[in-house]
């Protein structure tokens, strides 16, 4: 027999086949699967905590705690991001190696600074051809203010020297004094035309030596600018300590990587300051309150145990990272140190136990010697096929504590003593299951509605006499089944029909 008429003769024998039809049955075989692979799951990660068939109830002090996984990170550190350049490609040429300990000023990352080199060079000759300018300007303007002066002095002495010629001629004719007035007249118009040109040239070099002046500080800034930039793409340590690489998606740092500006490339965290961060069950959040004792302990180092605190708890759930549809609550708890311990690097994955409540004086076991029979929770002395009703009132890593007709001592089974009795939560885990077969039940309704039906335990379409599908059993006996299995599909098109 395959497996596929092995499957069908199970379906077809089920208890929910004989009620709705086959497809049923099919479906309750599914959830049957799904409930043993759980309790499997579960009774196997009860046992493997002691290799003997019977755990031993103990009595004494119990603390009650939930363990979650978080990661462990600094308090505060010290991002270090792309500068904002734009206009730059900004390529990685050196890169510190992660895990380093630097001290404050030791270099990080060296971007490429090819292009910007050499329009700096160009920048700085541009400069020099601009003082060379303005020297030879001022050299140009100098000689040019010294000939006009001199000018203006013979013109000076020509003028005086018509005035003294005009006062020599006092006893001469009208005539004659008036040419020489004339005289005067025409040297005190050269001196005066010589004089403005002299001021107006003065005025002119000054304009034209302010214009250079300009360009020159135009250069030397857009030199000093530049000089900026190129000193941006060299990133030094802010502080002393471990250089962390950001988590930068598909990609990883390394040298040849082009950033993006602004982009947090590396951090530095302060170690003496240590913190883990780890998602709370929306089940648990209950349980914990700020100040609330914890044990950190690390997967690398498993003898490594700390003390901490919840520190802070998220307002609000959201969405796991890398779990669909599990939500939670964010929770920081900080280790408790007087020192940096070299044991400590972010990014570590660390083990919380959190401390819920304490418990004096109560028995407990271990979690694989507890069953349900018809929900109520029950143990079974080792050898003996007898119940002991107990109630369960916390567990902790692996164990549980409970109350009833228990010594110190006592050997409670690991296996129950008969069919009807479960691993504990069984009941718990059925209705959970049966939840689920109604949502998949159900969503089969819309199916319904639209007419689609499929077979799928192979049988494909099942066409009535009169051409349409074929109806489900309780539907020719005029009751309205839940949705099943079997699925109308649209008949196929006359490929004959002329379009």
């Amino acid at each position: 027999m395959n497996v596929k008429a092995f499957w069908k003769m199970l379906a077809a024998k089920s208890p929910a086949a004989r009620r709705w039809g086959e497809p049923w049955g099919t479906v309750s075989i599914i959830g049957v699967v799904v409930l043993a692979a759980i309790l499997l799951s579960v009774g196997a990660g009860s046992g493997a905590s002691d290799s003997r068939d019977y755990g031993i109830v103990e009595r004494g002090d119990f603390t009650i705690s939930f363990i979650e996984t978080g990661d462990v990170e600094a308090v505060s550190k010290q991002h270090i991001a792309a500068p904002m350049m734009w206009s730059s490609k900004l390529q990685v040429v050196e890169l510190v190696p992660e895990g380093a300990v630097v001290s404050e000023g030791d270099t990080l990352i060296r971007f490429d600074v090819t292009e910007l080199q050499t329009s700096r060079d160009l920048a700085a000759d541009n400069l020099s051809t601009l003082m060379a300018d303005l020297n030879k300007l001022d050299a140009q303007n100098g000689l040019t203010i010294q000939n006009m002066e001199n000018q203006l002095t013979l013109t000076q002495y020509n003028y005086k020297q018509s005035v003294l010629q005009l006062e020599m001629k006092r006893f001469e004719s009208e005539a004659v004094k008036e040419e020489y007035r004339l005289r005067v007249k025409q040297a005190e118009l050269d001196l005066n035309q010589v004089a403005k040109q002299l001021e107006s040239q003065k005025i002119i070099n000054h304009s034209q030596r302010l214009k250079l002046q300009l360009s020159i500080k135009q250069a030397r800034y857009r030199l000093k600018s530049m000089d900026e930039q190129i000193g941006r793409l060299l990133l030094t340590a802010p502080a002393d300590g471990m250089v962390v690489y950001e988590n930068l998606g598909d990609e990883r740092l390394k040298e040849g990587y082009e950033a993006q500006p602004g982009r947090s490339l590396m951090s530095i965290p302060d170690l003496s300051k240590m913190q883990v961060k780890c998602a709370i069950n929306e089940t648990d959040r209950q349980k914990i309150s700020l100040d609330q004792p914890v044990r950190i302990s690390l997967e690398a180092y498993p003898d490594a145990v700390f003390d901490g605190h919840i520190e802070s708890v998220s307002m609000l759930a959201q969405t796991v990272q890398n779990k669909d549809n599990l939500k939670g609550f964010i929770v920081y708890a900080r280790i408790h140190l007087e020192e940096p311990d070299p044991r400590l690097k972010p990014g570590m994955t660390a083990i919380v136990t959190i401390l819920e409540r304490k418990l004096g004086d109560v028995f407990h076991c271990p979690a694989g010697a507890v069953f349900e029979k018809e929900g109520a929770p029950v143990v079974s002395p080792f050898g003996s096929s007898r119940l002991i009703p107990v109630e369960v009132a916390g567990r902790s890593d692996g164990r549980i504590v409970i109350a009833g007709n228990l010594a110190p001592g006592m050997k409670l089974a690991f296996v129950p003593p008969s069919d009807d009795v479960h691993a504990l939560g069984y009941a718990e885990e059925l209705k959970r299951v049966e939840a689920l077969r109604e949502r998949i039940l159900t969503s089969f309704d819309e199916f319904r509605e639209r007419g689609i039906l499929y077979d799928y335990l192979g049988g494909g379409t099942q066409p009535s006499e009169e051409g349409g599908n074929t109806q489900h059993p309780r539907q020719e006996a005029g009751e309205s089944p839940p949705p099943g299995l079997m699925m109308q599909v649209p008949p196929p098109p006359d490929t004959n029909r002329r379009r």
